[in-house]
């Protein structure tokens, strides 16, 4: 059956909850070990799109 033997109910849920609770975690850890580092979220195709073609111009991205 391949990949479907691999999605489970515990998967599914980690997947809807990640928002929630991985991602405060995530970024609570970047910033205790790499406190200089800016983090980008990019929440949608659009900003994907503006982002990467700003990266293109070097331009700097907006805050």
């Amino acid at each position: 059956m391949g990949v479907y033997d691999r999605i489970t109910w515990t998967f599914i849920r980690y997947i809807a909850g990640y928002r929630r609770t991985m991602r405060p975690r995530v970024r609570q850890l970047l910033a205790e070990h790499s406190p200089h580092t800016r983090l980008i979220t990019l929440t949608s195709r659009r900003q994907s799109t503006h982002f990467l073609a700003r990266i293109r111009t070097d331009e700097p991205p907006a805050p």
